[in-house]
């Protein structure tokens, strides 16, 4: 069992590396909860991506609907993709809004 402490903002954590590394085909990852891996689309895609190349298959407890074990999780994963450039737009939206509103008030 492999426990990070950090952030799952942060796309480097020790701990998650350790675990990839230590991964063997045939095994599956499975966490809790999807924000506990990844706080982003885009991350998540590049893990199972990641998964997907060690032969390795993904699973979340209170995300059922994200387990690359079978077939319809693996829609759900792949409608993901699509979605991902749509979240990194609005991110994008909303700082680039955020920075013009604080310039306008001298911050």
């Amino acid at each position: 069992m492999f426990r990070d402490i950090s952030s799952g903002a942060k796309a480097e954590r020790h701990d998650l590396d350790l675990m990839i590394s230590k991964l063997h085909e045939g095994e599956t990852v499975l966490v809790w909860k999807l924000d506990r891996i990844a706080r982003s689309i885009s991350h998540l895609l590049k893990l199972v991506d990641q998964f997907e190349k060690l032969g390795v298959k993904f699973r979340s407890i209170n995300d059922p609907f994200i387990d690359t074990t079978s077939a319809q999780g693996k829609l759900v994963i792949t409608l993901f993709g699509a979605v991902a450039p749509l979240e990194r737009a609005i991110i994008i939206e909303r700082t680039t809004a955020g920075l013009k509103s604080a310039r306008r008030r001298g911050i």
